[in-house]
This record gives C-alpha cells, sequence and structure tokens, in this order.
C-alpha cells in the first residue's frame, strides 16, 4: 500500500467552558421549567376547585366527576416536579443519591437532568465511570440542536467565494457544507460519526474524559482539490496543497476535498484521459468506415474500441476504490483532530509538539476488518512507512523526536516520516503506557496557554509522565515495531 497523503492541523482558537459552569447554567434552566410548571399545576388545581361546595335553588343534581386521565404533559410536569424536589434534598455530598437520581432521570428520559446529575456526580467523584456512562447514554439519545441559520450562512459563504450552489446537512454532530454528489458527502458524515464514538472509547481515561458537544462542527468538503488550495491560502495564508486535508485554528473547521482528483490518484486520472481520447478517437474512425461501407474494419475497431472501454471501466472502478480509501482516510484525520480541540482531550491555545498532534489523528485513519479503529489498533498506511525507516536505521531516537520541530513541508520524504512515527509513538505509548498518556495529556492541558514550549521543557513533560529512561524506552519501541505484522494477518 502506497504511503498516504500527509495531513496538516493546527490547534483551534475558541473557548471549552468549564463543566461546572455549564452545569449550573443548566440547573439554572430546569429550575425554572420546573418552577413554571409546578405553578401551572398549582393553578390548574385551583381551578379545578372553584366549582360550587352545595347545590343553590337554580342547579340541578350532578353526579360526581370521573378522575381525569393523566396525559403525557402531565406525567411529564409531575416526573420534573418531583425532580425538583428530590434534587433539593440532597446534600452536598451525597454522590450516591445524584447518581440514583440521574439513573431515574435517565430511565424517564429526561435527559437535561440525567446529565445535571451525572455532571455533579463527576465534580464531587471525578473516577466516577458509573456518571460519564450516563452522560453518554445522554449524548446518544438527544439530538444537538439545529441552527437553520448557521447552514444558510455557510452556504451563501461559500455559494460567494466559488461561484456555484452548495448544499448543507446535519450528522448527529456536525454539520457539512459540500459542493460534492450528496451521496459522497453521506458516505463520509457516517465515517465523522464512527470517529466520534471510537474517540469516546479510547479517551475514556481513570479522570479524564471527552466533554460532550452543544453544538455541532462544521466540515467543508469541497469537489475540486484547486478550490481546496485556493480556501486554504485564503483563510491560513499558507500554501496547503502538499496536504489532503486540514483542521483550522481560526475557522474551527475542518476542510478536504474529494480525493478523486487529487494527488494521490493523478497517474491514474492520467491513465483514464488517456484511454477516453483513445476511445473518442476510435469511435470517430468506426464512423468513417461505416460512412465508407468498411463492415470488416468497423467489426476490428469496435473489438478494439471495447477492449479499451474494459481497461478504462477497470482503471475507473480502481480510481473509486482508492478514492473512497483516502476520503475515509482524511476525513477520520481531520475529525480527530477537530473532536480533540473541541471535546477538552487537547486544549487550543496551548503549543502541542507536532508528533502528539498528528500522532493522536493518525489512530484514526484507518479500521480493521470489523470496522474498529484507535490508537489502540496498527495503522497499515503508516507502519511500512516506519518499518522502512527503523531496518534503514533512519528513524530518530525518540528523545530526539519528542523534542524536534517539524520539517518543511516541501520535503515530503521527512513530512512522511514524521506521521508515521508519530503515530507509531502515539500507538506504542497508549497500549503500553495508558496511565502515562493520561499524565501527559493533563499536564498540557493545565499548561499555561498562549506560550510555547521549547525543546527542554517538551523533553520534561514527557519524562514526568512516561519515565526518564528514555534510552531504554526507545529499545522497546524499536523492538515493538520490528516484530510487528506490516500487513493484516
Amino acid at each position: 500500500m502506497p504511503a498516504l497523503a500527509p495531513h496538516t492541523s493546527q490547534t483551534a482558537w475558541g473557548l471549552n467552558f468549564p463543566r461546572r459552569d455549564r452545569r449550573l447554567t443548566a440547573m439554572a434552566r430546569t429550575l425554572a421549567t420546573c418552577l413554571s410548571i409546578v405553578l401551572a399545576l398549582a393553578a390548574g388545581d385551583a381551578a379545578a376547585q372553584t366549582a360550587p361546595s352545595r347545590l343553590t335553588p337554580t342547579t340541578q343534581p350532578v353526579t360526581a366527576a370521573a378522575p381525569r386521565t393523566l396525559t403525557p404533559a402531565d406525567s411529564a410536569a409531575r416526573d420534573l416536579a418531583t425532580y425538583l424536589d428530590r434534587a433539593s434534598k440532597l446534600k452536598e455530598d451525597d454522590v450516591d443519591g445524584r447518581m440514583s437520581l440521574a439513573r431515574w432521570c435517565r430511565d424517564r428520559e429526561m435527559w437535561t437532568q440525567a446529565a445535571e446529575m451525572a455532571d455533579q456526580v463527576l465534580y464531587r467523584d471525578p473516577g466516577n465511570r458509573a456518571a460519564y456512562l450516563i452522560l453518554q447514554q445522554v449524548d446518544d439519545a438527544r439530538a444537538l440542536p439545529d441552527d437553520p441559520a448557521a447552514a444558510d450562512a455557510l452556504k451563501a459563504e461559500f455559494a460567494h467565494r466559488f461561484g456555484h450552489d452548495f448544499a448543507t446537512r446535519n450528522t448527529k454532530h456536525f454539520l457539512m457544507c459540500f459542493d460534492t454528489p450528496a451521496d459522497l458527502a453521506v458516505k463520509q458524515g457516517t465515517a465523522m460519526e464512527k470517529s466520534y464514538d471510537a474517540f469516546l472509547f479510547y479517551f475514556n481515561f481513570g479522570t479524564l474524559r471527552p466533554d460532550f458537544l452543544d453544538h455541532r462542527l462544521v466540515a467543508v468538503f469541497l469537489a475540486k482539490r484547486d478550490d481546496y488550495v485556493a480556501y486554504g491560502k485564503e483563510t491560513e495564508g499558507t500554501d496547503i496543497g502538499w496536504s489532503a486535508g486540514y483542521y483550522s485554528k481560526r475557522t474551527n473547521r475542518f476542510c478536504f476535498f474529494d480525493d478523486s482528483n487529487g494527488i494521490n490518484l493523478a497517474d491514474l486520472n492520467d491513465q483514464a484521459g488517456t484511454l477516453k481520447q483513445k476511445i473518442d478517437a476510435l469511435n470517430k474512425d468506426i464512423a468513417a468506415a461505416n460512412l465508407q461501407n468498411q463492415l470488416g474494419m468497423v467489426n476490428t475497431l469496435t473489438v478494439e474500441r471495447n477492449r479499451v472501454g474494459e481497461t478504462l471501466y477497470a482503471l475507473n472502478n480502481e480510481i473509486n476504490t482508492k478514492a473512497t480509501f483516502y476520503n475515509k482516510n482524511t476525513t477520520m484525520h481531520e475529525t480527530a483532530h477537530q473532536i480533540a480541540f473541541n471535546m477538552g482531550i487537547q486544549s487550543r491555545f496551548v503549543d502541542y509538539p507536532p508528533w502528539f498532534s498528528e500522532g493522536l489523528a493518525c489512530s484514526f485513519e484507518t479500521e480493521d476488518a470489523l470496522g474498529h479503529r484507535g490508537p489502540a489498533l496498527i495503522n497499515y498506511g503508516r507502519i511500512g512507512f516506519l518499518k522502512d525507516a527503523i531496518n534503514a536505521g533512519t528513524v530518530p531516537s525518540i528523545a530526539d523526536f519528542i523534542t524536534a520541530e517539524p520539517p518543511s513541508t516541501a520535503d515530503t520524504k521527512a513530512m512522511g516520516l514524521l506521521y508515521a512515527q508519530g503515530w507509531g509513538l502515539f500507538h506504542f505509548l497508549y497500549k503500553y503506557h495508558r496511565e502515562g498518556m493520561e499524565q501527559y495529556l493533563l499536564a498540557y492541558k493545565t499548561h499555561a496557554p498562549f506560550r510555547r514550549i521549547g525543546a527542554d521543557e517538551r523533553r520534561v513533560l514527557f519524562t514526568r509522565a512516561f519515565g526518564g529512561d528514555l534510552d531504554e524506552l526507545n529499545k522497546k519501541f524499536l523492538a515493538y515495531f520490528k516484530a510487528a505484522p506490516s500487513r493484516p494477518r
């Protein structure tokens, strides 16, 4: 398998509001809702009691009214009132009581209230996995709000940029803006959601866990590579033509293009173009032979045209298959960048080492035969490049690699090794030093923002998390990848 085209990513600017602030805001909304419902119920009960308590001379005897059947709205209102009552009686340190109330709300599909109680549990007991499971269940069950204005603004922006119409579509966690065929955008949206689900699973550490989104993240999918390059140059001020996709710190969007017309498939597309020209020429020759009633020549040319057509058909299938692979690869890679910086695993304001951010994203590029993906799995699109460098003795030691600056994007070989070794080191550390991985992430999350982190400090942060004997770690790293398979068994 050829080495995959590298990707670029840049940290994004934006705010992750603290979980406690979000919890208090949501709690205030619930209290207001509950209070209004309780008052409405009370008003309804009072109205029901305004009937005369005795007969007057002008009234006729009446029979007792049948009990009113509770409607779903009544039931929901009383559940909210019950929730408010139970929540008001919780003691400050009552974790079990909050967990019980969270489950009670979940079972009644009171998603906002279930999330509030689970958040309160995690605030008091950060290692409570049951509470995080409640949040996952809420996230899975509750749709993010639609934002038609944001979708319309995206369509208008890109129509203005490129002079033709764009479409948008919502997935569960993403808002896509695209000018590709709709079925292709649907496939990419499915891949994005699979990456989201895998990310939640793999980054559920002891205390560090992904936050949940309160709005959809924006992805831009362009049909033409030239439009992608132009958009990147305009918004990022740099040439991104070397990349297959990028995540932008300025826009908090990720952008990619249909790789069926990208660099990876340029040679195959050239071959297909040559075959199409040959078919056109043969069609003209067949038409000329028909005019001259040269039936033998017509038959000979038709056989040749059909043979070329079969070759073109097979080549187009190869292009489509590889384009699907590359598109999916890019989508999963850039999705991992975007959700890492928007779900609290990485901080947008902190200067991460290049190998780490790219290694994390490369861990989501490919999937195994069962559809699994993530840092515990081998990325067979990257491992070949890494093993070749190890066997050639050109791979940097871990001590040098973790402090190095990224190479020039014009040096495609060095960039390929950065991505391959970045994936390899991330995979190795996640698999054998998972507690250290959590410590490393937490150290960077709490690091002072807006400040460059130099080589010495990078080394200190790394050794605090993974140990100071980098030579021994490097030996184990090299031994692991020398023995690792280059392709699925």
